[in-house]
């Protein structure tokens, strides 16, 4: 079974939420929800290993930010 590295990319906090420097953010969650699944807080990202046709995916937000 293969492994694949998503890396999703955003910015934290609340002044980000919903805007488009989050749409990484808001995309990986939305896959997370539609494979009943959800991120977990590990060193410096989110993470979250999701199994799709026979393929993890190992999808991260990182908690820092961006430029």
């Amino acid at each position: 079974m293969a492994k694949f590295l998503i890396a999703c990319l955003g910015n934290i906090g609340a002044d980000y939420t919903g805007t488009r420097h989050n749409i990484g953010f808001d995309v990986a969650d939305a896959l997370a929800a539609s494979l009943n699944d959800r991120f977990a807080v590990e060193r410096l990202a989110e993470k979250v290993e999701l199994r799709w046709r026979g393929q993890i995916l190992v999808c991260i937000k990182p908690t820092t930010y961006m430029n």
